[in-house]
């Protein structure tokens, strides 16, 4: 979204009939069309938001995501935000838009937790401890876990990317199918193959688990869906934070 020009939204649901009394419903947003809100402009950005928008008919509203203490200043997100873009993509994006170095919380900070919220979002996982793996910058192909700080070999990095590419196809061929049965196959040879190179809150892994909770609503088979469905909503905590829009959801109310 604009800081200034705002594009208006209603939430949308649908229900999805399967047959044999199962059914899914989905919420979705629709785009309605764009204005301007002079006031709602003069707000500052920040990647990790303390308030969100909402639309209720012509009015645009502002609803907090986290108590805010008298005086703290209260921040809308522009568009790049924690857990959705990495630090750099956030700032070149604000450069190039907004024509600004974003200095908010989540850039200047030097908190550990947040590091590991951007880091676990698209991470391999450590072979010894199962922590996210960042490259340490001499280019030989090698790796350093964020956790335990040992070093996982070009070789061994060879494996894990591999595995991953491996788990991204089957994920992109089981839709291919019509069979239900056959996709669900297909997602679950994708997720064991996801738990043993990708950190468990890898973004795709949550995808993953999504998709298989839907699969399963579908059958009626509730109580699997249930299953991927909480350890899907762990990765989006971990990844957005406990008090984010995305967590607390503002958005879908």
């Amino acid at each position: 979204s604009d800081s200034g020009s705002k594009t208006t939204a209603t939430t949308c649901g649908r229900v999805e009939d399967f047959g044999m009394g199962t059914s899914v419903f989905q919420l979705h947003e629709e785009k309605l069309g764009c204005a301007v809100y002079l006031k709602a402009s003069l707000m500052n950005h920040s990647c990790a938001p303390n308030v969100v928008f909402r639309f209720c008919g012509n009015y645009l509203t502002a609803k907090a995501v986290k108590c805010l203490d008298a005086g703290m200043e209260a921040c809308n997100c522009y568009g790049p935000q924690v857990g959705r873009m990495k630090r750099a993509e956030r700032q070149a994006l604000l450069l190039e838009k907004y024509f600004f170095h974003c200095k908010c919380s989540a850039c200047e900070g030097t908190d550990s937790h947040l590091q590991l919220r951007e880091l676990a979002m698209d991470a391999l996982a450590c072979p010894r401890c199962k922590g996210p793996l960042c490259e340490n910058g001499n280019g030989n192909g090698t790796s350093i876990c964020f956790q335990c700080h040992s070093t996982t070999s070009q070789k061994d990095m060879k494996k894990l990317i591999d595995t991953r590419e491996k788990a991204r196809k089957l994920f992109s061929d089981a839709f291919e199918n019509t069979s239900t049965v056959t996709q669900i196959q297909a997602l679950l040879h994708c997720h064991s193959l996801q738990l043993s190179c990708i950190h468990l809150c890898n973004m795709e892994l949550a995808r993953t688990h999504d998709a298989l909770a839907r699969l399963y609503a579908t059958q009626g088979d509730y109580a699997s869906a249930i299953k991927h469905c909480e350890p899907s909503c762990a990765s989006v905590c971990t990844a957005f934070g406990e008090d984010s829009i995305e967590v607390i959801g503002i958005e879908t109310q």
